[in-house]
């Protein structure tokens, strides 16, 4: 799922929707942006309020934590 803001990945992904957010479409049936902005958030806040920076040399083993830290909270609220 995107947006309009520019990125173009219909052609490498089968199953891609989009939404087009200049006319007010926000879902398009069960295609939303939530769940990626949702995990955005939590990787902005945790580099700018933990690490500060980011090295590229090191951004997989950030990633790998907030893929982690995402996924282990979602699967507590499914309890």
């Amino acid at each position: 799922m995107s947006d309009n803001g520019g990125a173009r990945v219909g052609r490498d992904f089968a199953h891609h929707h989009s939404a087009n957010h200049t006319i007010g479409e926000y879902v398009r049936g069960d295609a939303h942006t939530n769940t990626i902005e949702g995990y955005f958030a939590i990787l902005k806040r945790g580099i700018i309020g933990t690490y500060h920076h980011v090295s590229e040399q090191h951004l997989k083993r950030y990633l790998a934590e907030f893929d982690f830290r995402y996924n282990e909270t979602r699967g507590s609220r499914r309890d």
